[in-house]
């Protein structure tokens, strides 16, 4: 069973300063709290149905958890490693139309997180 929220049909559109955008981001819930430390998501449903066409950042809510989360994206092979009690923006480098990615974590907690198509610099911050 995959513990993954999925967004509840439809990503938003994230306007940058008062102009609106055709930048897209759509929100998971990673849960991890039935004891399991490995989530896989392939997000092909939702590029096919051009709910996110392309993935270039990802915001990760790490802030509830004492451990670290690790995100490795398939094809490219890309890890993302978000240390304990902090959350940031990364930037993803995955194939468009071929978002699919692993997270893991030894918490038992449910991670927030936001992939965009908008490229937002990186940063990470304690929480």
């Amino acid at each position: 069973m995959v513990a993954v929220t999925p967004p509840k049909g439809v990503g938003f559109k994230v306007g940058i300063g008062f102009e609106p955008s055709n930048y897209i981001s759509v929100p998971y819930i990673l849960d991890f709290t039935q004891g399991n430390t490995v989530v896989i998501k392939d997000m092909f449903q939702e590029q096919s149905q051009d709910i996110i066409p392309f993935v270039q950042s990802l915001f990760i809510d790490n802030s509830a958890n004492s451990a670290a989360i690790s995100i490795l994206f398939g094809g490219t092979l890309h890890n993302i490693v978000t240390a304990p009690n902090t959350q940031g923006w990364f930037i993803v480098a995955v194939p468009q139309g071929q978002c699919q990615f692993t997270a893991t974590t030894l918490g038992a907690v449910k991670v927030p997180i936001l992939l965009a198509s908008m490229m937002v610099p990186p940063s990470v911050w304690t929480a």
